[in-house]
């Protein structure tokens, strides 16, 4: 197996487990480089973590409204479309 799977706690139990066998290495190798990189990857997930939470959430409520010029352009349009259906076509 070229990968691993990454797995993070369940958000209602807050916690998980799992071992990786690094199979080509010698097992007394102490994986140093392997302890540091998920070091460094549990921070980070848990920064990006900590940023979404801290987060507010995003409520955001407009009205657009058409341009005088817009809605004549398509008044035109519409009264166009209803005379032609009007006369056969």
């Amino acid at each position: 197996m070229d990968w691993y799977p990454l797995m993070t706690p369940s958000h209602k139990i807050g916690e998980t487990s799992g071992s990786v066998t690094l199979p080509w290495r010698d097992p007394d190798y102490d994986y140093d480089d392997v302890r540091t990189a998920f070091h460094r990857l549990r921070r980070d997930f848990e920064m990006v973590l900590t940023s979404a939470h801290d987060s507010a959430p995003v409520d955001v409520v407009e009205n657009l409204e058409l341009t005088e010029d817009t809605q004549k352009h398509i008044a035109a349009g519409v009264a166009s479309a209803r005379f032609l259906s009007a006369v056969g076509f």
